[in-house]
């Protein structure tokens, strides 16, 4: 089968992670067999550009991993969100003419978010390509889409031959909020790269982690108070936060406050390396998000066999179905704090085996790749 991934995000010098999961797909249906074609238009911010001190726009093109990939990199227009909208369909529609003319006309397209719909669309009245659409973007969760692009995401969501969501609760939000059928289709992890290992924290000290942007929304400030509470219980423990963010600051000043700035380490961004290493001398994985569209971070935890604990923010409720994986709770200390203590008490009895084979049977390439093909196939026999 050949399959055209299009997308506004992908990996790049400006960010490391923009379009991660979109590429993972992409090289995971290639590792399958499939001819696959990635076309990304990506508008880079003015902030990363100040902060790489780099100016390089424009088209390059290569294959990696099997994956024939146009990238074009512009600057953005900040509060102009249409403005991705129109260069996707300028640029797209000059790329898609141009990938078929290199690498022949796609069975399917695969649009990674509507901002690209008329890209895809004019793909579809030229060529006759039947699309699918993956929605991954939290602002459908916080009611934040700007007014002007809610018309591309009705005209992306109705045209499509197949919605999915990354998780179950964000495909019920979808499907009401625009009255079309979305399917469940979760993002993959990287378990080659998430993988065990023998390293360990060198004082022996119980270790929870928490990984993430700290911002509003990644809730850290509830995650200290939970510790806190912790630690008052009697029980030892470490609590490792990797991430940076707008509340950094104010979060090194709740732990000190709460007087447990000892006890709580903040490492700041790391690497994907990094964050394997501190997965693997880690116990125990925290996510306490207000809201999510999926939870990666718990299946790369998950992958090197960690048990993981999650506020009940829409994308988890898909990952932690049973009690051998970890512990779901609700937004408020006392939850957390007893979900914290579930697990600490009960360590003993999670098998890590166990949990790196769910996440192998469930979000890794071959699993996912094997799944989309069924969606591209039935799509294509209508």
């Amino acid at each position: 089968m050949h399959v055209l991934i299009l997308s506004t995000g992908y990996p790049t010098d400006y960010v490391a992670l923009d379009g991660i999961f979109y590429r993972d797909q992409a090289e995971a249906l290639a590792a399958e067999g499939h001819q696959v074609g990635f076309i990304a238009v990506n508008p880079i911010s003015i902030k990363s550009v100040l902060t790489c001190k780099k100016f390089t726009f424009g088209l390059s093109t290569f294959k990696e991993n099997g994956v024939n990939t146009f990238l074009y990199k512009y600057l953005n227009i900040p509060k102009y969100p249409t403005y991705t909208v129109k260069q996707a369909e300028r640029r797209g529609r000059s790329l898609i003419d141009r990938y078929i003319q290199q690498h022949g006309k796609p069975d399917v397209i695969h649009l990674q978010c509507y901002e690209a719909i008329l890209a895809v669309d004019y793909a579809k009245r030229k060529y006759r390509i039947p699309f699918v659409v993956t929605e991954h973007s939290s602002r459908f969760l916080t009611n934040s889409v700007p007014s002007s692009m809610e018309k591309y995401a009705a005209k992306t969501f109705s045209e499509s031959d197949y919605n999915i969501s990354v998780s179950e609760e964000f495909a019920k939000v979808l499907s009401n909020k625009y009255s079309q059928a979305f399917h469940y289709l979760p993002n993959i992890a990287d378990t080659e790269f998430y993988k065990p290992s023998t390293s360990k924290s060198i004082n022996g000290t119980f270790t929870f982690l928490s990984a993430g942007i700290l911002n509003e929304n990644k809730n850290h400030q509830l995650l200290l108070r939970a510790f806190s509470k912790f630690l008052q219980s009697g029980r030892k423990a470490e609590l490792v936060i990797a991430g940076d963010g707008p509340v950094r600051e104010s979060l090194s000043d709740l732990a000190k406050e709460l007087g447990i700035e000892k006890l709580v380490s903040f490492k700041g961004w790391v690497s994907r390396a990094d964050l394997a290493i501190l997965m693997n001398r880690s116990d125990a994985f925290v996510l306490c998000s207000k809201k999510e569209t999926f939870g990666v971070v718990l299946i790369e935890a998950m992958s090197c066999g960690k048990p993981v604990i999650s506020t009940r923010s829409g994308g988890p409720q898909s990952i932690i179905k049973g009690k051998e994986l970890g512990v779901l709770c609700d937004h408020d200390e006392q939850s957390l704090f007893l979900a914290m203590q579930e697990v600490y008490d009960n360590f003993a009895a999670y098998d890590s085996r166990v949990i790196r084979q769910v996440v192998l049977n469930n979000f890794s390439p071959g699993a996912i790749a094997k799944k989309l093909t069924g969606i591209y196939t039935n799509v294509l026999n209508k």
